[in-house]
């Protein structure tokens, strides 16, 4: 996944601190009805020891390997946290878990007009990663940000095509990539997304140009035997 937002994004251990209250609360009522004071003694440090212990662990935050986390209060975004072990306090929340890991995206198949007006058919694929996980987060969703990423691949791909005469479009080079990558992170950098990496895994003319240039190549050639 993309995103994941944690169950319980406050951290302190309540099973701890409960369990410490009833040890605490079990050592005086024992104490009371069998007349031992000792029993109250081991309650309470046995409690507080387990208190203590689930407020502490409520210090401690490991974000996963490959991700980063969001960190907020009171609902407020307040800085993102790296991949490791973190002390942050209790009251401060993890709103969000973000992948930084490189994201693959198939872009469906465009139908393009190039240069000299020959409808082109592209297949692309793109990896993106997301650079700002508070913009990614916090200003568009994941569902409205893949229309916006579709919309703009089509839109940087017909342009890339229209730059190209129709013979051309098989050999996109390196360049025309480089050009189209640029277009796409102009596009989607307001929404904290980087596009590291696009490769065009199919790109050719209708069959029925491939044919036509075919026959003009063979009457060429059959008029220069002549």
């Amino acid at each position: 996944p993309v995103v994941l937002v944690p169950l319980n994004p406050h951290r302190i251990q309540n099973a701890f601190v409960i369990a410490g209250l009833f040890v605490l609360a079990a050592g005086f009522v024992a104490g009371t009805l069998l007349g031992q004071w000792a029993w109250p003694s081991l309650g309470s440090v046995l409690g507080v020891g387990l208190i203590a212990f689930g407020v502490y662990r409520s210090f401690l935050v490991r974000i996963p390997e490959g991700t980063t986390a969001l960190l907020t209060r009171a609902g407020r975004y307040v800085r993102t946290l790296e991949a490791g072990s973190q002390v942050v306090p209790p009251w401060f929340a993890i709103s969000h878990l973000v992948t930084r890991r490189e994201i693959p995206y198939d872009v469906p198949a465009v139908d393009a007009l190039t240069k000299d007006d020959v409808r082109a058919i592209v297949d692309t694929l793109i990896t993106f990663t997301i650079s700002d996980p508070y913009r990614f987060i916090f200003r568009i969703t994941a569902d409205d940000f893949d229309e916006i990423l579709l919309a703009a691949c089509l839109d940087a791909i017909r342009g890339a095509v229209r730059r190209l005469p129709a013979e051309k479009i098989a050999d996109l080079t390196r360049q025309e990539t480089a050009k189209l990558r640029e277009a796409l992170n102009a596009e989607i950098e307001s929404y904290g997304v980087t596009v590291n990496k696009i490769n065009v895994t199919d790109a050719r003319p209708p069959a029925e140009f491939l044919r036509s240039q075919e026959s003009r190549q063979l009457a060429v050639f059959q008029r220069a035997e002549q």
